[in-house]
């Protein structure tokens, strides 16, 4: 559930807007606000959550629907109970990976039996900016091709079948070959999971920056890149197993594990602890330096407390360095480290008793001596 939403100032300035009634634009700041709504501008309503939200008869709520939906403000559909918003996403466009990845899982979990399937395409098209292929490279849209006679381009008046995506085209080129009927989109799973692990890898890698600059320039960039890596971890040949297997058997030290993990030297602003075993080297340290604590109990000790340590202060630069100074400063499991560290924690009021305790100790076995 988002905290806020937002509203641009040209919604007031929108003639359509004006024209509908108190309840309708009503209905639509709360689509645009609601709790119900998501970066996606897709989500499931209910008509009950609106009646009970703005405290209106069931009749008034459907007659605002329609009147949203007359003006081309929403997408709806009855049969699951989702909406759509096709102009959400210009004016609150994706703007960064980690957003396109969010956005990706959200239209996933969009049923593909919602009626708006080819709406919804054509929006992430035309509003998508440079992540259009990364959203478009959902399986969701694939069953819609592939189980739709006509596909998204006879559905749509909007779709534009130059910027086709790549999943689009793979379940409308393999759908006639591989599917005796039309409507399965059994098939088409491998390639969709090849597609769409290079999708990520475009993403992270900054191959999706070209999409916005031209459906062939893009397409070439986002597509192909990623296919030929999303296919090669997909399908992994013999000597690939055997460098993992080889990697399984090695046991790497404490610097291979933090910089695969990102949790050593992470750039100035460090890296939290990621690792989930006590490294060996660190293992060594712990024996050598301290043999008297036990190095397996102190390091869930450690792990569990940077863990929990919330914001920038749960982030080190050198983790290494971190569970020496840990392990140079912990109290054994007995409740001491030697002498030193007792001083060092020891109030006033405790030495004063100690010394006191000492004393009349050292006293005792005078006496007994003298007495003997």
């Amino acid at each position: 559930m988002r905290d806020y939403g937002r509203i641009h100032t040209k919604f007031w300035e929108q003639p359509e807007i004006s024209e509908l009634s108190l309840e309708g634009r009503l209905l639509a700041v709360y689509l645009l606000t609601s709790q119900h709504s998501n970066m996606l501008g897709c989500y499931r309503l209910s008509t009950g959550y609106v009646m009970d939200d703005l405290r209106l008869p069931h009749d008034t709520a459907e007659a605002a629907f329609a009147e949203l939906e007359t003006m081309g403000f929403l997408h709806r559909c009855r049969a699951t109970g989702w909406v759509l918003l096709p102009k959400y996403l210009k004016y609150n466009p994706v703007e960064n990976p980690n957003q396109a990845k969010a956005a990706l899982k959200l239209v996933d979990k969009v049923p593909s039996k919602a009626a708006f399937i080819p709406a919804l395409q054509a929006s992430i098209q035309r509003y998508g900016g440079k992540y259009v292929h990364t959203l478009l490279s959902s399986p969701l849209f694939a069953v819609a091709v592939v189980g739709q006679s006509g596909g998204a381009d006879a559905a749509c008046p909007g779709w534009d079948a130059s910027l086709r995506s790549p999943a689009h085209s793979t379940a409308s080129e393999m759908g006639a070959s591989h599917h005796p009927a039309a409507g399965q989109g059994v098939g088409t799973v491998p390639e969709q999971a090849k597609i769409r692990e290079g999708a990520h890898e475009g993403l992270d890698d900054g191959a999706g920056q070209g999409c916005s600059k031209g459906s062939a320039n893009s397409s070439g960039k986002a597509s192909g890149k990623g296919s030929v890596k999303g296919s090669s971890k997909g399908y992994p040949n013999q000597e690939q197993e055997q460098e993992q297997e080889q990697e399984q058997d090695t046991v790497p030290d404490s610097s291979e594990l933090l910089e695969r993990d990102g949790g050593m030297r992470a750039g100035s602003r460090g890296a939290r602890l990621s690792i989930q075993e006590l490294p060996p080297d660190w293992r060594a340290f712990a024996t050598k330096t301290r043999p008297e604590l036990d190095a397996d109990f102190c390091w869930e000790k450690f792990r569990d407390y940077w863990v929990a340590v919330p914001g920038a202060k749960g982030r080190k630069i050198d983790w290494a360095a971190t569970w020496r100074n840990f392990v140079r400063n912990e109290f054994s499991r007995g409740g001491s480290h030697g002498h030193a560290a007792r001083q060092h924690h020891e109030s006033a009021t405790d030495r004063r008793s100690r010394i006191n305790a000492e004393l009349i100790a050292e006293g005792l076995r005078a006496a007994g001596s003298e007495m003997d």
